[in-house]
């Protein structure tokens, strides 16, 4: 079952929430849109800064709200830059590093 408490200081105002076998979840539970927000009080609408995790399903979930999206590449396991890792094995040409791919319609 999803935990979820806001957080509050200075202003900044922010959920935590844990949801417990989220890959396996399924299509519109959360993670989808703005549920966690809305589960402690919260609404984007009236929010400068929105921040998501998830960077395949904002676009959905916050279209006709944002103004602008910003993808961050920030230290971790994982990045949004694919064409950042050095694969070391992986045979030429491959998506996304390579822009001319015969056959790759995109």
């Amino acid at each position: 079952m999803p935990t979820a408490l806001g957080l509050s200081a200075g202003g900044t105002q922010a959920p935590l929430a844990f949801c417990p076998g989220a890959a396996g979840r399924p299509a519109g539970a959360w993670g989808i849109c703005d549920e966690q927000y809305r589960s402690v009080g919260l609404d984007v609408r009236t929010a400068k800064f929105v921040t998501v995790k998830n960077p395949m399903n904002y676009q959905l979930a916050y279209q006709g709200i944002m103004e602008a999206a910003h993808i961050l590449d920030t230290p971790g396991p994982t990045t949004p830059n694919l064409r950042s890792l050095a694969f070391t094995r992986l045979g030429r040409p491959y998506f996304p590093k390579d822009d001319d791919i015969p056959g790759l319609a995109i």
